[in-house]
């Protein structure tokens, strides 16, 4: 099979089973080389997409301040109101 593959014909049965096992050693490396990588790679980009997550979060709950902020200013100008206008009916 691998002797064919090789410019020597006549090998022996030990031959051929040591230059089998060399190359599927190198496959195997090659793959595991491979697999390695591509989880680095898939470990990175979820971490990415963990710290965008996290800062879009963040945003989100800087805005619910903000706008509990503003509806807290609404309440205080609103109540302020009524109690100017109350005063100033009373006389």
């Amino acid at each position: 099979m691998c002797g064919a593959l090789l410019p020597r014909i006549n090998m022996t049965a030990t031959e051929r089973i040591d230059i089998f096992f060399t190359l599927t050693g190198i496959g195997v490396v090659l793959v595991v080389i491979s697999v390695a990588l591509v989880a680095y790679f898939v470990i990175r980009a979820a971490r990415a997409t963990e710290k965008v997550a996290n800062e879009i979060h963040q945003e989100v709950v800087l805005w619910r301040r903000r706008e509990a902020d503003a509806l807290n200013g609404i309440r205080f100008a609103g109540k302020w109101a009524m109690y100017t206008i109350r005063n100033f009916i009373k006389g």
